[in-house]
């Protein structure tokens, strides 16, 4: 008897050890930034932290989605701020502190297309530097 082995395709080994959907989206960050000229094997580092920081803000949005902003302290009988809401919120922060630093919001992007404008000379200054 011939035992043969499975041909199913195998998913690749998760990049950063994070949720499939943030590992999705970091795929196509970096293939965002590669494509742009962006990254470098230095950046790595920063992608391994900004995949970290997305994947806790994506458990904790899940879990403060379900439970409410809001949820009962069981010692006290009362309404209290979701404890998780603070974590979500700075996890949110920090990824879109690196994101900024790559320019990848929509603001980030304007502003970087604006300095990169600016490093190019226009056409009055090609103009007034030939004349010298």
């Amino acid at each position: 008897m011939k035992v043969t082995k499975s041909k199913k395709k195998k998913e690749p080994a998760p990049i950063y050890g994070v949720s499939l959907q943030v590992e999705a989206a970091m795929m196509e960050i970096v293939a965002y930034l590669k494509k742009n000229k962006k990254y470098e094997k230095v950046d790595e580092a920063a992608m391994h932290i900004l995949a970290t920081q997305l994947d806790v803000f994506h458990r904790l949005a899940k879990e403060v989605k379900a439970e409410g902003p809001m949820v009962w302290n069981k010692n006290e009988t009362k309404l209290i701020t979701n404890p998780k809401l603070f974590p979500m919120n700075q996890a949110e922060t920090y990824a879109l502190k690196i994101m900024k630093e790559y320019g990848l919001t929509a603001l980030a992007r304007k502003n970087l297309g604006k300095m990169d404008a600016a490093a190019e000379e226009s056409p009055l200054e090609k103009f007034i530097s030939g004349a010298k």
